[in-house]
């Protein structure tokens, strides 16, 4: 259920229109938040760090695409994928995962994204960590 349809279930049970006070999307998804209840629906940027700020002119770059659908594959891995974000993995894999050298993704607000060698020990992941 969306927290529209949360709300408006509420106000149905719970007095319908015309009472004093209305439940609406944000009352649902402040209570939810109040009850340590997960955000019903969570993105699939985790892949892309909140630090990177990617700017307006970068959104339509492929590694953008790459890593929402790696984000969308491991946040929800008994959904299905769509066959956008499978031809999305597969691209990604082919360029970062050859025998040698390992690559990660990176982002800088000047170049937009790029790839780098992983360095071993801190680029566990396919995300760039920054410089160390």
């Amino acid at each position: 259920m969306s927290y529209d349809e949360i709300a408006i279930a509420n106000q149905l049970f719970f007095g319908g229109p015309g009472k004093a006070w209305l439940f609406n999307r944000s009352a649902v998804q402040k209570k939810m938040a109040s009850l340590g209840l997960p955000p019903r629906y969570v993105t699939h940027t985790n892949l892309i760090p909140r630090e990177w700020h990617v700017l307006p002119e970068h959104n339509s770059e492929p590694q953008r695409y790459m890593l929402q659908a790696v984000g969308r594959a491991r946040r929800f891995p008994d959904r299905p994928l769509t066959r956008t974000d499978e031809k999305w993995i597969y691209k990604l894999y082919a360029i970062i995962d050859p025998p040698k050298p390992k690559l990660c993704v990176g982002y800088h607000q000047e170049v937009g994204f790029f790839y780098r060698q992983r360095r071993k020990g801190i680029d566990l992941d396919i995300i760039w960590e920054g410089p160390r």
